[in-house]
């Protein structure tokens, strides 16, 4: 009978835990994500594959080599000048803000279980020029595959949170031959599906981002990311479209 309590108290309490955390997961609030993309070769890549001393023509060598200086400061420059991500989010559907594809007043939405985003826009030259694009990433990536290994063995803290990995392999094409690899660093202690950041098609995970890196597996680019900021509160009318983007085709 005393062994049987136990078992029960054993039970009652491990149940208890896991209904606490799962409280404990953030469903709402607000994340900011500092970024970089860097396009293209490295200009080291690039120098050795010029081959200068092959080249007999002065002034081509000389044109070329102006072309790599000059690559190589725009690309220090990028490295150097990181640009923001922000999400209002709540345990449906997240608000974009800071990473425009479009110039102008935006106001783009994404929804998780749709993997789409709807994007109510202003052109910035023509202000009579309203628009609404739906982006559909299962079919933009439909043709693509996806490799998904979730390593919850391989743990680091990052900004005070605690991560474990995920590595993502895409490949397309007709041979379906790798082209990028993805290693992101997620916490369980956010509701935030990976998804959200990634735009592919297939379910990966509903635990938030921390750190994602990504790159092409021929060095064709390579694109960085960390949330440097989380705050807890939503304001709900960051999720609801403005009267400005209402009724309007």
């Amino acid at each position: 009978m005393e062994l049987t309590r136990k078992i029960i108290f054993t039970t009652l309490a491990f149940l208890f835990i896991c209904h606490t955390s799962i409280i404990a997961q953030h469903k709402k609030g607000v994340l900011i994500y500092e970024a970089q993309n860097i396009r293209g070769y490295t200009w080291e890549d690039k120098i050795a594959e010029s081959n200068l001393d092959s080249i007999q023509s002065s002034n081509a060598r000389k044109r070329i080599e102006e072309f790599l200086g000059k690559r190589k400061k725009e690309e220090e420059l990028k490295k150097k000048k990181p640009f923001i991500w922000e999400y209002h989010f709540n345990k449906a559907k997240a608000r974009v803000i800071g990473n425009k594809v479009y110039q102008g007043k935006t106001f783009g939405i994404y929804d998780y279980k749709e993997n789409t985003r709807i994007v109510r826009r202003y052109h910035k030259g023509n202000p009579n020029d309203f628009r609404i694009d739906s982006v559909d990433y299962n079919f933009i990536n439909g043709e693509k595959e996806f490799e998904v290994e979730i390593f919850r063995d391989s743990t680091k803290i990052i900004r005070g949170f605690d991560c474990y990995k995920i590595e993502i392999v895409e490949k397309w094409g007709y041979d379906k031959r790798p082209s990028l690899f993805y290693e992101i660093y997620v916490t369980d202690s956010i509701h935030f599906p990976v998804n959200a950041l990634m735009h592919i098609p297939v379910f990966v995970s509903n635990s938030c981002p921390v750190s994602i890196k990504h790159w092409g597996l021929r060095k064709e680019n390579y694109f960085s990311a960390e949330l440097i900021s989380f705050n807890k509160n939503l304001r709900k009318k960051m999720l609801k479209v403005p009267k400005e983007f209402k009724g309007k085709q």
